[in-house]
């Protein structure tokens, strides 16, 4: 990983140009990428539990065009390894910034965390049955499956939504934690999905049409009141700034 940072961030640099921000960077391979301020469609915030400690995040743009020199996802990576206030500093000049002090998150509902309990325990118990048999694979499925049910059960409860006037935030991920922030003027369709168990509780998921290709962005709210769903559906398709 150090190897190919240095490989491919070697003088790292991002510009702000009349139209664009152009960035450079390599070291036996030189790429200048000019990114087109009004194709852009979204930023996306990412970071993993070791960078999160000291306050290193990476900003990746989501744009019409892809990125073709990404081997990940094609967005446009434009800071690789910054603290939140050069990343502020970049929002703002693409006009992404929200305010971040009056944010309010808001989490999606406990029940989100039944599909991965239900898995992990469902194979703790076939492996409880293989270690009564005396497999020597049982303890190891019995372990492996409550580490899936612990994991999945915390990563579902990191499920986060917030907006901030004309902004939609997404929140999601617990070994990669990720912030996708999507403005209004950006989604296409809004949809709402739900199953037998959602209609028990009165939940849906809002799902949102967002052009280009990422796949580190996060477009759904999963596990929302259905009345809640219908507000937020409304509010960025009619664009009613009062809802």
């Amino acid at each position: 990983g150090i190897v190919r940072a240095i490989l491919r961030d070697w003088d790292y640099r991002l510009t702000r140009e009349a139209r664009a921000l152009r960035r450079t960077r390599g070291l036996n391979t030189r790429t200048d990428v000019a990114i087109t301020i009004r194709r852009i469609q979204a930023a996306i915030i990412t970071t993993g539990l070791i960078r999160q400690l000291f306050g290193w995040h990476e900003l990746r743009l989501r744009s019409l065009a892809s990125d073709v020199s990404s081997s990940d996802g094609g967005d446009h990576q434009a800071l690789p390894f910054a603290q939140m206030s050069d990343i502020d500093k970049v929002l703002g000049e693409i006009a992404l910034r929200p305010h971040w002090a009056n944010i309010h998150w808001q989490r999606s509902h406990p029940l989100l965390i039944l599909p991965p309990l239900l898995f992990g325990t469902s194979i703790a118990a076939a492996g409880l049955a293989m270690a009564l048999l005396l497999s020597p694979f049982g303890w190891a499925a019995v372990i492996g499956g409550l580490f899936i049910a612990l994991m999945g059960s915390l990563a579902e409860r990191r499920h986060f939504h917030a907006v901030d006037g004309a902004f939609l935030l997404i929140r999601s991920g617990l070994l990669r934690p990720s912030t996708t922030i999507i403005p209004a003027s950006a989604i296409q369709s809004a949809d709402i999905r739900d199953n037998f168990v959602y209609r028990r509780f009165g939940l849906a998921t809002l799902a949102f049409g967002v052009p280009g290709i990422s796949s580190f962005a996060d477009d759904k709210i999963p596990a929302i009141p259905l009345g809640k769903a219908i507000i937020l559906r409304d509010k960025f398709t009619i664009r009613n700034p009062s809802l």
